[in-house]
């Protein structure tokens, strides 16, 4: 049994490693870019540049040539700053010589060197790590005297390589990379160069990332800013609130730590998509919600203030099907919403735009489309008064089709124009330009690199079009949001394309003209999809959307911050994922840590019990360990010894009068069972109380670790009902067999493993530990065999009930969220129930046959981890 406690404390050991992740400030832009401006080669070196082979490079009316005919020739520019991993590096040349061109662009990092280039003599793109060509795929034949640019994007292990702006493959590196040194670049083996520039920059990066959810379905699809410098994230939950789905509002502040958390609606199904701050401070929401009446969907507007709390609520139908994606504050202080609402029963749909005052009375309301289904997904108010609506339509080009539309302010139709080509398109975001033409964000399998592609198009003030992009790659690409910066614009979505593995959050930043500056995946190695939720004014976006990586297992919202879009800041050490405002440790080695600190907090309070020599049941002084020994002989240097005699005499006054005989008092106390006067269904006043305040304390551990609203008086009570379920039955079981066996056992409170358990929920999110524990007399009439299976009794039905909360999983919704609860806390108890340092007597079970408690302990130790990472 000893072997098992060293063993323990090792674990013990072992979690003080586990490190907190710390930031890095670098707060400082930067962006290099050169052009060659320069009067000799000799004033390029004055500015930093280093030449290799100099003979054979030369300058040219702002260009840089470079000659490799027979000898290759480098250049070296390495005066970057430290501290860049994410990086963007490109260059503009064209072969003008020899009998074999190339176009290059090559970075030196801490751990090898990475070449993007166009053989001209293969004909062939070629992405190379040191040496070795990584990547080798047929191109068009290298054309002499023209331009090409050549671009290398780096965004974590993913390098994406671009030509004149089109996406040609990217490759995930499986090796180190380290930060970038330097550019170089190599003149062809057989040919003439001319670069006429270089550009290196930092990408943007991400500042920080979270999910927020529960146990079930959480999924967030749109952001507001609030006054204070925080988010608030709109959208669905199947997690909280009243029944089936409903609306979803989570403020967390700038760093992304949750706040609080506001569900609306009814038992019946209610949905919310679009959030937008008012001029109160407060915010204003839009979506669908149940109409009792007509047994469909109306438009559904909540007015919330600052803190989330309702002010009003109204739904607007007229007995046929609709509902609303976004909604915004108007100049004049009323709302605009936008959505979809049925022509008649049994009809398809028209866009339905509405108009309200302040206080969301209905001041006038229009449809917009033609013969077939047309949907509004986003509105503006545009600079003119008037509103522009992007959404989708089949009633036009005979496929669905994007649908921009421009309104005067009071939603007269001014024009309209469908978008996409021939194929399938989607409008989902919209902006206006400077010139007073409309933008229009989506999707689209028309145009691009194949399947569907994020999609952009460009308008006048008059709905003409001026031009359309697709930006991708060979996979799924779904677009968003759109805004517009002074020198272009950045739009977001999200891409299969660019990992071997996951679906990322897929950014493009381009000019005005919509050629790519620069793209991006972002994300946690999982399935993440969203959009742009907020563009502040410094140009940082929050990424707004779901997962399925942390929380549930199912979906959770998800928030990611990346810094400035216009100016790239060097990008901060990606952080280990990050859960819910908490950043002490990865999810994973978060059950591990609990385990070890509760395993050893409850082995530092048995042994202080122990030195008391007032704790019966527990551990016994005289029992020698190799370490007692040790400490022992260490103990009897004269040094030592007469420091530790000074110490031991001081301490014996003040703390062990005090501190130890308090804990052996408490410890004492549980041990011994008493036979008591029945009150209700068996159970004695003090036993009732006991498990009352030990399912309440339990429930409350488990709301703390996955940060649950303690003011909603549903979940409090739900909580508390299936913890009382575990600690009532668990009981239960006990009793029938101290009965059969003539014993006598009883629940006694445990202070000890009540702040274990509030500690590891509190920093760990899992919660490891009991309130209160079983305590057994009459023990000495028992044989060994007995005692053992007395002691094992209670976890195993927790476990019986472990399977049968697991099986309400599957059926969704409130049934799900109940499952997961009670089926959690049902194998905690069982863990708990089966550990070995337990202050009672659970030791003799070791005694009896320590293998078959491993067999029963360690199965469910380690499903207990399993279903804390992945589920709970």
């Amino acid at each position: 049994m000893r072997k098992v406690y060293l063993a323990l404390l090792c674990v013990l050991l072992i979690s003080c490693l586990f490190p907190t992740v710390a930031a890095e400030d670098q707060s400082s832009s930067f962006r290099w870019m050169d052009d060659f401006n320069y009067e000799s080669l000799d004033e390029m070196n004055e500015t930093g540049w280093t030449l290799e082979g100099p003979t054979h490079t030369s300058l040219d009316q702002g260009a840089l040539v470079l000659s490799g005919i027979g000898q290759d020739t480098v250049v070296r520019y390495r005066e970057f700053p430290s501290g860049i991993n994410d990086w963007k590096a490109e260059t503009r040349s064209k072969w003008t010589g020899g009998s074999g061109g190339a176009a290059c662009v090559f970075v030196v990092t801490g751990e090898g060197s990475y070449t993007w280039w166009l053989d001209g003599w293969y004909s062939q793109y070629v992405f190379s790590i040191g040496s070795e060509k990584v990547i080798q795929i047929p191109s068009p034949a290298l054309q002499m005297d023209q331009w090409y640019v050549l671009t290398m994007i780096k965004t974590g292990n993913t390098f994406q390589l671009y030509v004149d702006g089109s996406l040609i493959t990217s490759y995930v590196s499986q090796t180190p990379i380290g930060q970038v040194l330097g550019m170089d670049n190599i003149a062809p083996w057989q040919g003439v160069q001319e670069y006429d520039y270089f550009s290196f920059q930092a990408a943007p990066v991400p500042n920080w990332q979270f999910t927020y959810g529960g146990t079930s379905s959480d999924v967030a699809s749109s952001a507001a800013m609030t006054t204070d410098g925080g988010y608030v994230l709109c959208g669905v939950t199947r997690s909280y609130g009243a029944g089936a789905f409903d609306s979803y509002l989570i403020k967390i502040d700038g760093n992304g730590t949750f706040v609080w958390n506001r569900t609306y609606g009814t038992s019946a199904g209610d949905w919310t998509y679009g959030v937008d701050p008012t001029s109160d401070g407060g915010f204003i929401i839009c979506g669908a919600t149940s109409n009792a009446t007509t047994g469909t969907y109306d438009l559904w507007l909540i007015k919330v203030d600052l803190d989330g709390n309702e002010e009003w609520s109204k739904q607007y139908g007229s007995g046929v099907r609709g509902a609303g994606f976004d909604a915004i504050q108007t100049s004049d202080g009323g709302y605009a919403a936008i959505g979809y609402k049925q022509k008649v029963v049994g009809a398809d749909d028209d866009v339905h735009l509405i108009k309200t005052d302040a206080e969301g009375n209905i001041v006038w309301e229009r449809t917009y489309g033609g013969s077939g289904t047309d949907w509004g997904k986003v509105v503006i108010q545009t600079s003119d008064g008037g509103f522009g609506i992007s959404g989708w339509t089949t009633s036009y080009g005979g496929t669905t089709r994007g649908y921009l539309i421009k309104t005067d302010a009071s939603g007269n139709l001014q024009w309209e124009k469908d978008l996409g080509g021939s194929g399938i398109s989607y409008g989902y975001g919209i902006a206006e330009t400077s010139e007073g033409g409309l933008i229009l964000s989506g999707y689209t399998n028309s145009i691009g690199n194949g399947g569907n592609d994020v999609y952009v198009a460009y308008t006048d003030a008059n709905g003409n079009l001026l031009w359309e992009r697709a930006y991708g790659g060979s996979g799924e690409e779904i677009g968003g949001s759109v805004f517009v910066l002074e020198d272009g614009l950045v739009l977001g979505g999200h891409s299969a394309s660019f990992d071997p593995m996951y679906n990322k959050i897929f950014l493009v930043r381009t000019d005005l003209d919509g050629n790519i500056l620069w793209s991006g995946t972002y994300g946690p190695d999982d399935n993440v999809s969203g959009s742009i939720g907020v563009l502040t004014s410094e140009n940082d976006m929050l990424i707004v959307g779901n997962t399925n990586r942390y929380n549930s297992g199912i979906d959770d919202v998800y928030v990611l911050r990346i810094g400035n879009t216009s100016a790239p800041i060097p990008p901060l050490p990606e952080p280990e994922p990050e859960v819910e405002g908490f950043n002490i440790m990865t999810q994973a080695t978060m059950p591990v840590a609990a385990v070890a600190v509760g395993t050893g907090l409850s082995l530092l309070g048995l042994v202080l019990a122990s030195k008391a020599g007032e704790m019966s049941g527990g551990f016994s002084s005289k029992i020698s360990s190799p370490l007692d020994r040790a400490l022992e002989r260490w103990r009897e240097e004269r040094s030592v010894k007469e420091a530790g005699d000074f110490s031991y005499g001081y301490a014996k006054g003040r703390l062990k009068s005090r501190l130890f005989k308090l804990l052996a008092k408490v410890e004492l106390e549980k041990v011994v069972a008493v036979q008591r006067q029945p009150f209700l269904a068996g159970f004695s006043t003090l036993e009732l109380t006991v498990i009352s305040v030990t399912s309440v304390m339990m429930g409350l551990a488990f709301m703390m670790a996955n940060q649950i609203n303690w003011m909603d008086p549903a979940l409090f009570l739900t909580y508390i009902l299936v913890a009382g379920i575990a600690v009532l039955m668990s009981d239960l079981v006990n009793r029938y067999m101290a009965s059969k066996y003539g014993a006598v056992t009883e629940y006694k409170f445990w202070f000890l493993g009540t702040a274990i358990m509030f500690i590891t929920a509190f920093f760990f999110r899992v919660v490891y530990a009991m309130p209160a524990r079983l305590a057994i007399n009459d023990t000495d009439k028992l044989s060994l065999k007995q005692q053992a299976i007395l002691a094992s009794s209670g976890p195993l039905v927790n476990l019986g009930l472990f399977g049968a909360f697991m099986a309400l999983v599957p059926l969704g919704g409130f049934l799900a969220t109940i499952g997961l609860v009670s089926a959690s806390m049902n194998l905690l108890s069982a863990v708990y129930g089966l550990m070995p340092l337990k202050p009672m007597n659970g030791y003799k079970v070791l005694r009896w046959k320590w293998y078959l408690w491993a067999v029963m302990f360690l199965p469910l130790l380690v499903l207990y981890f399993v279903m804390t990472i992945y589920v709970f």
